[in-house]
C-alpha cells in the first residue's frame, strides 16, 4: 500500500488553517457581500453563472451520488457481483458522506448558529454576526434561510471522497486530478453562492472544511476502508460489538432527520405564518406554491427519505453482510472442491 497521503498531520493542519481562515473572512464578509450584490445586479454574465450554479450546478455532485447507489445494488447481482463487490464499500462510503455531511451536518449549523443571510443582512431586516457566533434567526427561518454553513457548497464538496478513495493507487496523477476537481468545483460553487448573495464567504470555506473532516472521520476511523482494503478487517471483531450502539446513533440521525424534514416542509408549505389556515383552496389561488412543492418537494424531499434509509441498513447490515459473504464464498469453494473429487 502507498504511503497516506491524509495523515493525521494533514488532519491538524488542514483544521488549524480552515479555522483560521474561516475566522479571517468573516471580518471581511460584509464588504465582500456588497461587492458582490454590485456585481450581481450588474452583469448578467456573472448572474447567469450564480444562477447556474444555485440550479443546475448541483447536479455533477449528485450524479456522483446516483453512480454510488447504482454500482452498490449492482454489486448485489450475480452477473455483476465478482467485479463490483470490492466497490461496495467506497459506494457506501460516498453515500454517507452525502447525507450526515451534505444535508444533516449542515443542517444543523444552520440551526444552532442560525446565522442570517448576507441578502438580509444587506436589506436591514437582520444584525450582522460573525462565523460560529449565535444569529437572530428563530428555528423555522433558521432551517430555511440559515447561512452558516452553505448547503450547496456542502453538496459540491462531495467529490472530495473521491481522492480518498484512489489515494492508494499507483497512479499518484489520478489522485492529484481528483484533488484538483474536487476543488475547483467546491470553489465555483462557493464563488456561485457568495455572488448570489445567499452565502457568506465565511459560509462557504466552513462547508468545504466540515466535508473534507467528515470524509477524512470515515475513512480512517468509523469505516476503516484502508483495513478493508489490505483485508485486515474483522467486521465481528472490530464493529460486531457496537451493533447496538449503532442502532441507536442512526436511529437518533433517523428521527432528527424526520424532524427537519417536516419542519423544512412547514417552511414551503406555509410560506407566511403557520398559524394560518392553508388549504388547499388557498394553494389553488396561489399556484406558486404548488410550483415549489413540484420543483423542490418531489425532487429533493422524495429521494433524501429513501437514500437515509438506504443507508441506515446499509450501516446496520454492511459489517455483518460482508462477513455472511465472504463465508459463503468460501462453503461454496468448498462445495465446488467436493464435487470435482467426487468426479474423479
Amino acid at each position: 500500500m502507498s504511503k497516506n497521503i491524509f495523515s493525521k498531520k494533514f488532519l491538524f493542519i488542514f483544521s488549524f488553517i480552515s479555522i483560521i481562515f474561516i475566522f479571517i473572512l468573516g471580518f471581511f464578509d460584509l464588504l465582500i457581500a456588497q461587492k458582490s450584490t454590485y456585481i450581481y445586479l450588474n452583469n448578467i454574465y456573472i448572474k447567469d453563472f450564480a444562477d447556474f450554479m444555485d440550479n443546475e450546478g448541483q447536479y455533477f455532485a449528485y450524479g456522483i451520488v446516483a453512480i454510488a447507489i447504482i454500482i452498490y445494488i449492482l454489486s448485489f447481482i450475480p452477473n455483476f457481483r465478482v467485479k463490483l463487490i470490492n466497490a461496495r464499500k467506497y459506494c457506501i462510503y460516498i453515500i454517507i458522506i452525502f447525507i450526515i455531511g451534505s444535508f444533516l451536518s449542515i443542517r444543523i449549523f444552520k440551526i444552532i448558529f442560525a446565522r442570517p443571510r448576507p441578502n438580509k443582512v444587506l436589506s436591514g431586516e437582520f444584525y450582522f454576526n460573525f462565523p460560529f457566533t449565535f444569529g437572530g434567526l428563530d428555528l423555522l427561518k433558521a432551517l430555511s434561510s440559515g447561512s452558516f454553513c452553505s448547503g450547496h457548497t456542502g453538496t459540491a464538496a462531495i467529490f472530495f471522497t473521491l481522492p480518498f478513495i484512489f489515494q492508494y493507487k499507483k497512479n499518484k496523477g489520478i489522485t492529484i486530478l481528483l484533488i484538483s476537481i474536487s476543488i475547483i468545483y467546491s470553489f465555483l460553487m462557493a464563488i456561485g453562492r457568495i455572488l448570489s448573495v445567499d452565502h457568506f464567504a465565511s459560509d462557504t470555506v466552513c462547508s468545504i472544511y466540515l466535508m473534507v473532516i467528515l470524509s477524512w472521520l470515515f475513512y480512517y476511523k468509523i469505516l476503516k476502508i484502508p483495513n478493508q482494503e489490505i483485508n485486515s478487517y474483522n467486521p465481528e471483531k472490530d464493529m460486531g460489538n457496537f451493533y447496538w450502539l449503532r442502532f441507536l446513533i442512526f436511529t437518533i440521525i433517523f428521527l432528527l432527520f424526520i424532524t427537519i424534514f417536516i419542519l423544512d416542509l412547514k417552511i414551503i408549505l406555509l410560506p407566511n405564518s403557520l398559524s394560518t389556515n392553508y388549504s388547499l383552496e388557498w394553494l389553488l389561488v396561489h399556484p406558486e406554491y404548488i410550483d415549489k412543492i413540484i420543483k423542490i418537494v418531489i425532487p429533493n424531499y422524495i429521494s433524501i427519505p429513501l437514500l437515509l434509509i438506504i443507508f441506515i441498513l446499509i450501516i446496520l447490515n454492511f459489517d455483518l453482510l460482508r462477513s455472511q459473504l465472504n463465508k459463503l464464498d468460501k462453503t461454496n469453494f468448498i462445495i465446488l472442491k467436493i464435487i470435482r473429487l467426487k468426479r474423479f
